[in-house]
C-alpha cells in the first residue's frame, strides 16, 4: 500500500478511531514537500518499510490505544525539543537518530513482522533519550 492508498484508508476511517490522529501525524513528519533531499539515505531506504507497518495498522481493526499511547509519550517529547531547539537555530530532525529510533519503535510495537533495522524497546529509548543530550 503506498502514501496515496493509506491516505485513502485513513479517510475512510471514523473520526473516532484512535490511529486516525496518531497515523496522520505520523506520516506528516514522514512524508513532506522537501523530505527526499532532507532525509538521510539509509532512512529513506525504510520508508517503504515504514509505509508498510501503518498500511498493517490500517488492515488490521484493533485496538491500538495502549500502544499509541506508548509511542505518544516518546513522540510529543522529542517534537516539542525539536521544535524548541529550533527557534534558536536550525535544526534538521531527519539528522537526528532518535527520529528514526521512534520510526523503529512503531514497527516494533504495530507490525513485528516486518522486523526492525535494530532492536529497539522502550527501555532502549530511554537510554538513548538520556544519552541525547
Amino acid at each position: 500500500m503506498a502514501y496515496g492508498e493509506i491516505k485513502t484508508a485513513l479517510n475512510r476511517l471514523n473520526n473516532q478511531d484512535s490511529r486516525l490522529k496518531d497515523i496522520n501525524e505520523q506520516l506528516d513528519v514522514l512524508i513532506y514537500a522537501g523530505f527526499i533531499r532532507n532525509t538521510p539515505v539509509q532512512q529513506l531506504k525504510a520508508v517503504p518499510r515504514y509505509l508498510k507497518a501503518i498500511a498493517y495498522r490500517l488492515e488490521k481493526p484493533g485496538n491500538d490505544g495502549q500502544k499509541i499511547m506508548e509511542i505518544s509519550r516518546y513522540a510529543t517529547r522529542f517534537w516539542k525539543d525539536v521544535e524548541k531547539k529550533a527557534h534558536k537555530e536550525l535544526l534538521l530532525p531527519e539528522l537526528d537518530p532518535f527520529r528514526w529510533a521512534l520510526e523503529e519503535f512503531r514497527v516494533s510495537l504495530f507490525a513485528q513482522h516486518l522486523k526492525t533495522a535494530y532492536p529497539i524497546s522502550a527501555k532502549r529509548l530511554d537510554k538513548a533519550w538520556d544519552e541525547r543530550g
